[in-house]
């Protein structure tokens, strides 16, 4: 299983552009979390997506008026530790799994 990855971040430092040039694997999580709460609940409507091992392929690192804006590519790898590549979690009003 290849799990690649695109993504554009604004960034308060330079981390993550420090980790891409030393070619150190990150553990990457993104989580979606909507504004509309599950009708009959207060838990709003989510998606986690969990990538324990990352490695950056490309970056551009433009700065925008003091701001770090940074194009990442990447691809996730198998993570020994927790026998997995991704795993993602989806929040919604459905009782079962898919």
């Amino acid at each position: 299983l290849k799990v690649t990855t695109s993504m554009t971040l604004f960034l308060e430092d330079t981390t993550q552009w420090g980790k891409f040039l030393a070619g150190t694997a990150v553990h990457l999580e993104v989580k979606l979390t909507s504004g509309e709460v599950i009708p009959g609940g207060l838990i709003p409507f989510s998606l986690d997506l969990d990538f324990p091992v990352m490695n950056y392929t490309a970056a551009v690192l433009n700065i925008e008026n003091g701001i770090l804006k940074v194009h990442l590519t990447g691809v996730a790898v198998f993570d020994t530790s927790s026998s997995k590549t991704m795993s993602a979690a989806l929040v919604n009003s459905r009782a079962t799994a898919y």
